[in-house]
């Protein structure tokens, strides 16, 4: 799945259990069926159709990486994800969560602002080879959210 989403800058296998194995790590898995899935796509009940996880510092938790099936897309597993993320990095005592984001991945962007990510800024050709610049986004965590 990880090729399938980002194909180039994809993590190699050995990438994916250092990072999943890392100190303050927290990292959670869809598997089975999704809360909404389109009529046409059959999954199998024990298939994983997306991952995400964060890294906390001891003020900020940074989303590393949310990923979610092609297939299963806008069934609702993306936004599932981010809830635990969030909720995992409050509980930990974050007060801020950060990301960066592809500016071409207009699905991505819209589902964290209206989770209240707010744009930070650019990193300029931070996705190679691509060549495409992310945004950066914050939320508050000490704030009241509403989805």
């Amino acid at each position: 799945m990880e090729s399938e989403l980002f194909s180039s800058a994809s993590w190699s296998l050995s990438m994916l259990e250092q990072e999943v194995n890392a100190p303050a790590r927290t990292y959670f898995v869809w598997e089975g069926e999704p809360p909404h899935l389109p009529q046409n796509v059959t999954t199998c009940s024990t298939e994983i159709l997306g991952y995400g996880g964060i890294w906390y510092d001891g003020a900020n938790a940074e989303i590393m990486t949310i990923g979610v099936a092609k297939k299963a897309q806008r069934a609702g597993i993306g936004r599932a994800l981010l809830t635990a993320l969030i909720d995992a990095a409050v509980q930990q005592g974050a007060r801020r969560m950060l990301l960066e984001v592809r500016v071409d991945n207009e699905p991505a962007k819209q589902m964290y602002q209206r989770f209240g990510f707010k744009p930070m800024g650019l990193r300029r050709h931070y996705y190679q080879p691509e060549d495409v610049d992310a945004l950066t986004m914050s939320l508050d965590l000490e704030e009241d959210r509403h989805e």
